[in-house]
């Protein structure tokens, strides 16, 4: 007996298998956690963001199309709900976004290696922090969460090609102000 794709779970769901959505939060809940934290969510709101984007996976159940990726599908959920998120912030400045989720180990291995003090992971989230929000998505996407560049170019409604070259790029800047914020660090 093969193991099921997501794909196959998620039209299960459709048809309704209530189950199938239950053994896809099982499977997926922890990296859309981790999604949810790298974009700069307190660990306590991503759990609720988590658990929202799956409600509405199950509420839009229908929209979802197996010509295209789930995970780029899933990931499109909960990117909105991380916006619904922002429009929350803003209307409450009270609530803080925080990016202390970023781990060292998970940094890109190309940063990684100029990685060598205790400091260079609040120096990483600080150089991740000032990119420009579409790039550090990408960078997260790609890199921390694992996506393929087809998948992102599904998630983000461009070329396959494009995305590698936007997160080429994306990776240039965050090395040149990972060492830029290191460089001052040291003076």
């Amino acid at each position: 007996m093969h193991p099921v794709s997501d794909t196959e779970l998620m039209i299960r769901t459709q048809q309704g298998d209530l189950h199938c959505m239950g053994l896809l939060f099982m499977k997926h809940q922890p990296v859309i956690l981790k999604y949810l934290i790298h974009r700069g969510v307190r660990a306590a709101d991503a759990e609720d963001l988590a658990q929202e984007t799956f409600w509405r996976m199950l509420r839009y159940r229908d929209s979802f199309q197996n010509r295209y990726p789930f995970r780029a599908w899933m990931y499109q959920i909960a990117r909105n709900c991380h916006a619904d998120y922002l429009q929350k912030l803003k209307r409450n400045p009270h609530m803080q976004d925080d990016t202390s989720g970023i781990e060292e180990t998970e940094a890109p291995e190309d940063i990684r290696r100029h990685m060598n003090k205790k400091d260079d992971k609040a120096i990483l989230r600080k150089a991740l922090k000032a990119l420009p929000e579409e790039k550090r998505e990408l960078l997260i996407l790609a890199r921390f969460q694992g996506l393929t560049h087809r998948e992102i170019g599904k998630l983000i409604g461009c070329k396959e090609s494009t995305v590698k070259v936007r997160i080429h790029r994306a990776l240039g800047e965050l090395k040149n102000l990972f060492v830029q914020f290191s460089e001052r660090k040291m003076a």
